[in-house]
């Protein structure tokens, strides 16, 4: 995972969990991971598992890193 992944996921965590992920968090096992995730949910993902809170920030993080690139590209033009 690259810094610019982690800082992704990080930022992107903020919209699911009270605190966000902390930088230790690429160094976790997958059930470390999903147990912090679940006990950090925020209250509409309170009944949500750690793993399909998960699947939501790595889609928004991607999300999230495309519309920056399609915007740098547009913006160089």
């Amino acid at each position: 995972m690259t810094e610019q992944e982690k800082s992704d996921l990080i930022f992107a965590s903020s919209f699911y969990l009270f605190e966000s992920l902390p930088a230790s968090f690429a160094y976790w096992n997958e059930d470390i991971l999903n147990a912090w995730i679940q006990d950090h949910a925020w209250q509409p993902f309170e009944h949500w598992s750690g793993e399909d809170i998960w699947i939501e920030i790595e889609k928004l993080a991607d999300s999230v890193r495309k519309y920056i690139k399609e915007k740098s590209k547009h913006d160089i033009r």
